[in-house]
């Protein structure tokens, strides 16, 4: 059905042509950026003073607050700076010049280059030259494991002689003595203190500090601003431990490092999607992410099923669009949790904001170069029996037969089958092997003709799974002065899953240039190309789907030959017959379930992505203060799904497929975003002891998606065509959307006495889902008591600070909810004439039977949020303490409306939803001044309480499920509550039971557990000795329920292990779920199960009904879903400094990294941190979802 009912048609050409223009015009400036790198930073900085009876100290503590420099002293110039006391006043003076006028005949002499300033006293350069000849010359290189560091600082331990490293990082400096000791430091790094030791070469590896990196976060805007002066919680997680994991999902490499957000992978299929949700759960049917900002534009994570594939049911794990970003290309990544942080962002950010910075030129030049390779292996499978064979009622039965309640194998008489050789019969493609019919059991011969004792469980399973290898290679090229920069980067991704034919490959390429033309104007570009291709592998419920037909195949079935010839009684062969177990010898074109090797063999889903992401920030510096930037982003991608189910796959009732004469769909799928922001900042000083900084912005967002599905079933000629000409019926239908909205936003932020710390906002938006603008404010506090005087400077609390925050922020209706549309796809039942569809009998429309609501409003979460801060021991342990509050009014429901009413539902607000919770992370850095050991931890906690508070009276609001179980939005209860049968109980919560024993009546449908967390935690560690590192991260997640849907079903059908006990009647004798009596000492399949009122036998009868029947008593497969893994641990050694230079690398490292390794849970059989609705609010189910993987990872760098 196609919709296009946007109301301002007539700006379509506009945009298109503003997209395209902004294509060309982005490719253009990258080109004419990338040329000479010229003049310093020093030499482009313009400073002001204005500081009255102040010492010198106070002017450089001044400088440094208003820009990049760093200032380096030894304490012998302490009494020269802290003196003598003046007036400064400088207005746009270069660094040079400053210093120039206020040191002129001092005693002091300063050395600069770039950012850093090492002051010594007058006299000691004079020294210096008289240095007396025992005195001999040390040089080297000074880098960080990606290259040289030009302008670091080389001092003498106890002196103040120094110098600065070239642009190449070269240094050379004279030394008194061979026991001098080299103090080496740069922004950014942990500073290092080398002793020379005799030696002339003396080169230096410089590590980054973890705290100073982290005192700096990207706004919801991209303006940088120090953490200290937040009022609400930001966390971020470091580029090197994103790229340590070894992922090659973003989402995912993030798993266990932050408070607060909880990372649920939808299987272990490669480049799968991955559910974020940061502070539970704040929709119900709207979208459930995070808004992703990459560069200052917001870009698409869809994981849309689309036409061809359904998230539980028919159809294959979809990609993530955040997985098309290469992690080794990302600078920084930080959320932002709290509805204060994110309101800037409107009705886009009710589910926080991850704001990604990508790498950019660094000063100097170097090269560097990744190499991966990795072994992916199953962690986690179905617990089968291998006791009993197929059949029922402890007889064996082939034919169609479902199930596996056969005969006993190990009773059975072995060898050979007793083949019935007189009629049809298969002859298997891949072994050549000819299969007759074997004869069924009977009550004197329960094995029938199956003598045989061979079970396959393992056979079965190793010929669709394997381990999977993941080979991938990253080089990048960074280069920059202080005019330019300009970072280029390749990346390849080359994945084989762990299922069979199963693969993902990434290719991408990431650019970036920026140049100062001058003090007035800069200009940032960044291009990102990323060409995605992938097969996908059926799953879910789905009878076509993998684990289905694996897990419930007979343990005496060999799946080997799952394609060949069937001859029938006359001799007429039919070449190409689906072979599975329930159709062993091929004798029908329908197999009911699939072969699991046709399923990874013979059908297709394939998938090529290719995506443009370009930014373009224009910054101008008219006057002192102000900052004018104008930028403009486009994210474009096509995925051009296809899905070929050959002639005989399992048949499917779901149209617009059937699958069984042969399928073929393609889905095109399209999006293009444009976003173009207009920002004026102004930073001024109101007083001495007041600080401001104010922005004005406006923001235009224009959203495109279309999706265009065509199919064709009944297949002409049995071939792997990817062609509709081979369909003998043929058909389509596409789906269109178009969102605008546009914002005007502002804050104003104050800092008070260097302590006190005040941010406003407030963000106006109109969309082109609703029918008014909506406002959304914002305020935060932060108070840094610790500069207040109340704590004294030698107390071992060295940073204290305490911050609260307040925010609206919003989700917007779908598109054209606000009208009531027309469908063109519809059919009328009529009892004389059967059943009218208007497709097949000429066309139509009618209107939909979704009334569309014209007063739509935006679900609005407000939030208040407070917390606490603190360091201790010189920054040497950091804490950080939260706790939050908020409720989400006007949720988006369909709710259902009478007959009379003329339409079946009503699109509406009215649903709310409430969270609170407590978050706490902290880092502690325990050996700071070891030479040659590094230890510290770090760690996380939260916990998140969810209530859905209303409904609308609905009571129950289904999310995803096929009635068996379900997840659901229930009044009173945390969202995805789990929705199935109910064991039947009294006042006291005893089960009420019937005359046997066992629960009474037919299961009721409720809401028998919450698949939430109580809460969830990470604590890593990180061990260094000398050139080596290690890395271990443990994840905890503690209660919850998990209902494995897949083991009820498999225990239904005599699979599971659980059903494969043979027990031995105790001696008051026993009775089963239809009332049968077995006397002591009988030895029968089952097991002894008490549920209140003595034992009773629990055998086939009872899990082919009430047990585990698709409607039976669902609770009692319900597992505790606590877990604790080991998500990571890493082992990386960094070749040493006489190593590098024989081999003219400036850095190299080799690693081992493992990634999931061992999962401690009571959870049978099954990895509980996977779902098999996908991305969404649903979690704590699987149904034959594909399974998780562990990974073993190998890698290489070298940077030249």
């Amino acid at each position: 059905m196609e919709k296009n009912l946007f109301p301002y048609d007539h700006l379509r050409d506009f945009m298109d042509k503003t997209k395209q223009v902004m294509k060309y015009l982005t490719l253009f400036l990258l080109l004419f950026t990338l040329y000479s790198y010229t003049d310093s930073y020093s030499q482009n900085t313009k400073l002001r003073l204005n500081l009255k009876d102040a010492t010198l100290l106070d002017m450089i503590r001044n400088i440094e607050s208003q820009s990049e420099f760093v200032f380096m002293y030894g304490d012998d110039l302490l009494p020269v700076l802290s003196n003598e006391r003046l007036d400064f006043k400088v207005r746009n003076l270069t660094i040079e010049n400053t210093l120039d006028r206020y040191f002129k005949g001092r005693e002091i002499a300063y050395f600069l280059s770039g950012r850093q300033v090492v002051l010594r006293k007058n006299e000691t350069v004079q020294k210096f030259s008289e240095l007396p000849d025992v005195q001999y010359t040390v040089s080297g290189i000074v880098s960080d494991e990606a290259g040289p560091l030009p302008g670091a600082s080389i001092v003498i331990k106890g002196t103040t002689t120094g110098t600065t490293t070239d642009f190449d990082g070269n240094y050379s400096i004279e030394v008194p003595s061979s026991d001098a000791v080299l103090v080496v430091s740069y922004i950014g790094y942990t500073t290092s203190e080398v002793p020379v030791n005799g030696q002339t070469a003396v080169n230096v590896v410089l590590k980054e500090d973890a705290q100073a990196l982290e005192e700096v976060v990207v706004t919801a805007l991209g303006f940088e601003v120090r953490t200290d002066k937040l009022g609400s919680a930001v966390s971020s997680v470091r580029p090197d431990a994103l790229v340590r994991s070894g992922e090659t999902s973003v989402a995912n490499a993030i798993q266990g490092k932050m408070a607060g957000v909880n990372i649920t992978r939808s299987t272990g299929d490669p480049g799968s999607g991955s559910n974020i949700r940061i502070r539970g759960a704040n929709t119900i049917f709207g979208s459930t992410q995070p808004l992703i900002i990459v560069d200052g534009i917001p870009i698409n994570n869809n994981n849309t099923s689309g036409g061809g594939s359904s998230a539980t049911g028919n159809g294959t794990s979809q990609q993530s669009r955040l997985n098309d970003i290469n992690p080794n290309d990302i600078e920084t990544l930080q959320v932002l949790k709290g509805a204060s942080a994110a309101a800037l962002w409107g009705s886009r950010a009710s589910n926080g904001v991850v704001v990604i910075t990508t790498k950019s030129g660094r000063k100097g030049f170097r090269i560097s170069l990744k190499s991966t390779v990795a072994i992916d292996k199953v962690n986690a499978t179905q617990k089968l029996q291998s006791t009993f064979g197929q059949g029922r009622g402890g007889l064996y039965r082939s034919g169609t037969e479902i199930r596996s309640w056969g005969d006993e194998i190990a009773a059975r008489a072995g060898g050979e089958d007793a083949f019935d050789t007189s009629g049809a019969f298969f002859i298997g493609d891949q072994t050549g092997r000819t299969y007759y019919p074997v004869a069924n059991g009977t009550a004197d011969n329960p094995s029938g003709g199956k003598n045989s004792r061979e079970t396959f469980n393992d056979k079965n399973f190793d010929q669709v799974f394997q381990e999977g290898i993941l080979l991938e290679q990253s080089l990048s090229l960074s280069a920059g002065d202080d005019q330019s920069s300009l970072f280029f980067s390749l990346g390849n991704t080359d994945q084989d899953g762990v299922i069979r034919n199963n693969d993902y490959k990434r290719h991408t390429v990431n650019i970036s240039a920026s140049r100062k033309f001058n003090d007035y104007l800069s200009l940032k570009l960044k291009g990102k190309y990323s060409r995605i291709s992938a097969n996908r592998i059926q799953q879910n419920s789905n009878v076509a789907g993998i684990l289905l037909g694996l897990y419930r195949t007979p343990a005496d079935f060999d799946n080997q030959d799952f394609t060949g010839t069937f001859v029938d009684d006359t001799g007429a062969e039919t070449p190409g017959r689906h072979r599975a177990y329930r159709n062993g010898i091929g004798q029908s074109n329908r197999p009911r379930y699939n072969n699991p090797q046709w399923t990874t063999d013979r059908q297709k889903a394939p998938n090529i992505v290719n995506r443009h992401i370009y930014s373009a920030d224009l910054d101008i510096f008219p006057v002192e203060g102000m900052n004018i930037k104008l930028r403009g982003g486009v994210d474009t991608y096509n995925d051009r799904r296809s899905y070929l189910y050959p002639i005989g796959s399992a048949r499917t009732s779901t149209p617009p497929v059937s699958r069984i004469d042969g399928s073929l769909v393609f889905d095109n799928i399209a999006e293009t975003e444009l976003n173009f922001d207009a920002i004026i900042k102004y930073d001024t000083d109101i007083t001495e002891d007041i600080t401001s900084s104010f922005i004005l912005g406006w923001n235009i967002n224009d959203r495109k998606f279309n999706r265009e599905t065509s199919y064709g079933n009944e297949f002409i000629a049995d071939r792997e065509l990817f062609n509709l000409s081979n369909s003998r019926v043929i058909g389509s239908e596409n789906f269109r959307s178009h969102i605008r909205s546009n914002r005007g936003y502002s804050t104003a932020n104050f800092g008070l006495f260097d302590q006190l710390y005040i941010d406003l906002s407030g963000t106006v938006e109109a969309a082109s889902t609703i029918s008014d603008p909506f406002f959304y404010p914002s305020a935060s506090a932060a108070w840094q008591f610790t500069n207040s005087g109340l704590i004294s400077e030698d107390s071992f609390m060295s940073f204290g600070k305490v911050r609260l925050s307040w925010g609206k922020v919003g989700i917007q209706p779908r598109a054209y909810g606000n009208s009531t549309n027309f469908e063109g796809d519809f059919t009328y039942n009529s009892g004389v004439a059967g059943g009218l569809n208007s497709v097949s009998n000429g066309g139509g429309l009618r209107l939909n039977n979704l009334l569309g609501n014209p007063t739509l409003k935006p679900e609005i979460k407000t939030e208040i949020e407070g917390g606490l801060e603190l360091r201790f021991f010189d920054n040497l342990l950091s804490t950080s303490f939260t706790y939050y509050t908020n409720e989400v009014k006007d949720i988006l429901l369909e709710i259902d409306t009478a007959p009379s009413f003329g339409f079946q539902r009503f699109y509406t607000n009215g649903a709310t939803i409430e969270n609170r919770g407590f978050e706490f992370e902290f880092n502690a850095n325990w050996l700071q001044s070891s030479e040659d050991w590094t230890f510290s931890t770090y760690g996380n906690f939260a916990r998140n309480r969810n209530e859905v508070t209303s409904l609308l009276g609905a009571e129950v609001q289904q999310l995803t499920g096929f009635g068996t179980g379900d997840s659901v939005a229930a009044e009173g209860f945390q969202m995805g509550a789990i929705f199935g049968g109910k064991l039947p109980r009294d006042d006291n919560g005893n089960i009420i039971l019937d005359d046997n024993g066992f629960p009474e009546g037919e299961p009721e449908y409720d809401v028998i557990g919450d698949p939430n967390p109580e809460w969830t935690a990470g604590l890593g560690f990180n061990v260094g000795y000398k050139n080596l590192a290690m890395n271990v991260l443990f994840e905890h997640s503690q209660g919850g329920d998990f209902y494995d849907i897949t083991r009820q079903i498999n225990a239904r059908y005599g699979r599971a292990e659980v059903t494969g006990n043979i027990v031995t009647i105790p001696t008051d004798g026993i009775v089963d779920f239809d009332g049968n009596s077995y006397s002591a000492g009988d030895r029968v399949r089952g097991n002894l199960y008490d549920f209140g009122g003595g034992n009773v036998l629990l055998n086939e009868p009872w899990y082919d009904g009430n047990g585990a029947d698709n409607r039976g008593f669902s609770e009692l497969w319900l597992q505790d879903a606590t877990w604790t893994r080991l998500r990571e641990l890493s082992l990386t050694y960094s070749f040493g400094e006489k190593f590098l230079e024989k081999i003219k690398l400036s850095s190299a490292s080799i690693g081992v990294t493992g990634r999931n390794l061992f999962l401690w849970t009571d959870v049978i059989g099954n990895d509980p941190d996977k779902n098999f609705a996908g991305v969404g609010n649903s979690r704590g189910l699987d149904y034959y979802t594909n399974p998780s993987t562990k990974s073993y990872l190998f890698n290489l760098n070298l940077t030249f």
